[in-house]
């Protein structure tokens, strides 16, 4: 017995030891002098080159604070009885919960094949989606996540790439995102679809047919369109759901969520919205069924609500720095832009599907959602109807997330996704009814018919829209392959071979194809979703063909095509003027356009 508490107390020794060297180092990394020394000393010796100061001193600075603050939890954790007590819980907590998910493996590869058979013509197009994010990574092997401070993309890339460089291995990725979502889904549809004795927790086929716009919704495919992205685009939904199957005990609703959305602005900050909507759809979900009482709602919501501004408050406080060079997005907050950005936000969605039969079902989806709300909950009916409604308005507003309150938001569709994630929340809401014995009853014969009907008609037009947008990106590849062909015997025709330090600048894009332009008349959001190369991405298209080019922006300043520059090349297709080194290529729209 006394051999086991010495054992005890040298291990207690030790790891305080270690704790403390830790915490000595993280210290001395929040000292400006000690970052600036270091930043210094890297730029001098290893990197020869002049480092940008205040950017890499504030990322010691946040690296160092986490170091930190992880040590402190660990050592809390490991060393008090409190704490020790609290993880047992909580590991035992999430044991439990994982063998839940465990034993939902048919669930996953339902859902799984699903979502792979939905982004088929995706795969099979083989895209380099974005010109300065898959083709420039094909190429480079930089990571380049770095600057937007996803250090979760940033080292997992490491063993998914099996290597500090990356490669293509596509597409590998983006079944590993499939995955992911095939596990956020099941997280999701098990968070607000608990299991009963009377079904014996199997799924019905309308719950399998509401979760795919989880991965499917036309938002979200170009994140799974991302060669490299992808799987951490996908990780990062994870993050915002699994702090749900812990809701219990709100301490350990607390525990989960703290470092979930902490980990989800270091994967992909546009997912900020995915855990407010299930907030606010799982608060919805305990009123509705009044098994707990108004004041512990209220306190799960307070929770939430102190967790995620907490996580981004530590997160934006951190990481307080304009990424390297010119951003496309704003980071800095501006809580006086939340009635513009709201407007922008509702009109580009609104904007985004034109007439299509998608934008249809889920304008009929809303009332159904009352109403099966209505039937569903345990409160007056009334009274469901008016929260219901108010839900539905604050999740549609608020699945923009953080970008509400930046100066400048990304409106691109990979940061509009969770918009889906709301959709596939009311249609699991109707699946739900339609399971219930209430369901059953045949004066509600027709209410099921519309629910069936509307639902299958949401998620087969997800499917289509998938199919679809695969087989326009494989037709623009071909189109754009068939352009950059022409440009690259032009360039060799009229670039010297002996002449060396050539910069070319392409000054237009490339025009979409006729199968691009008849989606876009369906759904305008394809014009968005589907690039046509130009600008760098061109550039890096010729750097892949060996032309050893270079882009400098500065001689773009004013540059007109009829001054001092000698028209090299002319077609149908694109111009090409020269001047010593530089090259400026415009590429023309040849009018396609097809006689109806």
């Amino acid at each position: 017995m006394s051999g086991r508490k010495e054992g005890r107390g040298a291990a207690f020794i030790l790891h305080t030891a270690f704790a403390a060297v830790i915490a000595l180092f993280s210290a001395a990394g929040l000292l400006p002098p000690v970052r600036t020394g270091l930043v210094n000393f890297i730029a001098d010796n290893y990197m020869h080159r002049p480092l940008n100061m205040n950017y890499w001193t504030q990322q010691l600075f946040a690296l160092a604070f986490i170091a930190f603050a992880l040590n402190l939890i660990v050592y809390l954790a490991v060393q008090t009885g409190k704490g020790r007590a609290l993880c047992r819980k909580l590991a035992g907590e999430g044991r439990e919960q994982a063998r839940l998910l465990r034993d939902d493996w048919k669930s996953i590869l339902i859902l799984l094949a699903v979502y792979t058979f939905g982004m088929i013509t995706v795969i099979r197009a083989d895209i380099f989606y974005g010109g300065a994010d898959d083709l420039y990574r094909s190429i480079s092997g930089a990571r380049a996540w770095r600057n937007f401070y996803r250090y979760v993309s940033h080292f997992l890339s490491i063993f998914v790439h099996t290597s500090p460089r990356i490669f293509d291995i596509a597409p590998l990725t983006q079944f590993l995102a499939l995955i992911v979502m095939a596990l956020a889904a099941l997280v999701t549809v098990r968070v607000f679809l608990p299991r009963s004795s009377e079904d014996g927790g199997r799924l019905s086929p309308m719950v399998y047919v509401a979760a795919v716009p989880i991965a499917l919704f036309p938002y979200f495919l170009e994140n799974l369109s991302y060669r490299y992205d992808s799987p951490y685009m996908a990780l990062s939904v994870l993050f915002c759901v699994l702090p749900f199957l812990f809701t219990r005990r709100l301490v350990y609703f607390a525990l989960v969520s703290l470092p979930c959305l902490f980990l989800m602005c270091l994967s992909y900050q546009a997912a900020s919205g995915v855990y407010i909507v299930a907030c606010a759809f799982c608060v919805f979900d305990m009123w509705c069924r009044k098994e707990q009482s108004l004041g512990r709602v209220v306190r799960f919501t307070l929770t939430a609500v102190a967790c995620y501004a907490l996580a981004l408050l530590v997160f934006f406080a951190l990481f307080n720095v304009q990424p390297v060079g010119e951003s496309y997005v704003d980071k800095n907050l501006l809580p006086a832009a939340f009635p513009t950005n709201v407007r922008a936000y509702l009109t580009q969605l609104w904007d985004d599907f034109g007439h299509s039969s998608l934008k249809l079902s889920v304008i009929l989806l809303f009332p159904l959602f009352v109403l099966a709300s209505c039937l569903t909950s345990r409160r007056g009916k009334w009274q469901t109807a008016l929260v219901s409604l108010v839900l539905v308005v604050f999740a549609v507003v608020f699945s923009y997330g953080a970008f509400l309150v930046m100066g400048r938001p990304l409106l691109e569709p990979r940061s509009m996704f969770p918009f889906g994630f709301v959709v596939a929340l009311m249609a699991l809401r109707v699946a739900v009814w339609l399971s219930g014995g209430q369901a059953a009853r045949k004066r509600l014969r027709v209410m099921r018919f519309a629910c069936r009907a509307v639902l299958i008609v949401l998620s087969y037009s997800c499917m289509v829209y998938a199919f679809a947008y695969g087989n326009a990106h494989a037709s623009q590849k071909k189109y754009t392959n068939f352009r950059i062909t022409l440009l690259l015997e032009d360039l060799s025709r009229v670039i010297p071979p002996e002449q060396e330090d050539v910069s070319i600048h392409v000054l237009s894009d490339i025009d979409f194809t006729l199968a691009v332009k008849t989606l876009e008349k369906t759904y305008p959001v394809a014009t968005r979703m589907i690039e046509n190369m130009g600008g760098h991405a061109v550039v890096f298209y010729l750097q892949d063909y060996g032309l050893g080019v270079q882009a400098e922006e500065n001689k773009l300043t004013g540059w007109q095509p009829y001054d001092d520059y000698d028209l090299v090349a002319d077609n149908r297709y694109h111009s090409i003027y020269a001047r010593d080194n530089d090259y400026f290529v415009i590429f023309r729209e040849p009018s396609l356009t097809l006689r109806e």
